[in-house]
């Protein structure tokens, strides 16, 4: 009887150490977090934002940039981002500017000329700061901002 209950012992615990590698090897590896967006290609940045003062507008220039990546989506617009304070009031250094989308503009060009322009009507005794930023088709991807423009006016 004793045999019948040593083989019955060593059969239970193969058993057991079968069913824990079992259950280990599929358990995983590795710690689980949120899930995370596929990494998508980001849509190239505008860096020469320029103005120009005429009349009671500001006209911004700036240049299609071209992709760097050939999987970069493309283009299809850029949003204008505008920041209006009194001239009485004073902005620290180091404070966040409270920027506001103001427009959204297309970005058609034509053949090699790939500047576009957008031209703002301003009101006199304000601190204006702008800047843009690129957008792909239905928004999917938002480029960095671009380079700011600062005046008083």
């Amino acid at each position: 009887m004793t045999s019948l209950y040593k083989l019955f012992k060593y059969n239970l615990i193969f058993i057991a150490m079968v069913v824990m590698v079992v259950v280990l090897s599929v358990a995983g590896c590795g710690k689980k977090g949120p899930p995370s967006p596929p990494r998508q290609l980001a849509v190239p940045s505008v860096n020469n934002l320029e103005s120009k003062i005429e009349a009671n507008n500001v006209i911004l220039t700036w240049t299609v940039p071209e992709a760097k990546e050939k999987e970069s989506p493309p283009i299809t617009g850029f949003v204008i981002r505008q920041a209006k304070y009194p001239l009485s009031e004073e902005i620290c250094e180091n404070c966040p500017i409270n920027y506001k989308p103001i427009a959204e503009v297309a970005a058609d060009f034509n053949g090699n000329d790939r500047k576009i322009k957008y031209i703002k009507q301003l009101d006199k005794g304000f601190k204006y700061f702008f800047k843009v930023t690129a957008f792909s088709k239905n928004m999917t991807s938002e480029s960095r901002d671009s380079n700011i423009i600062k005046f008083d006016y």
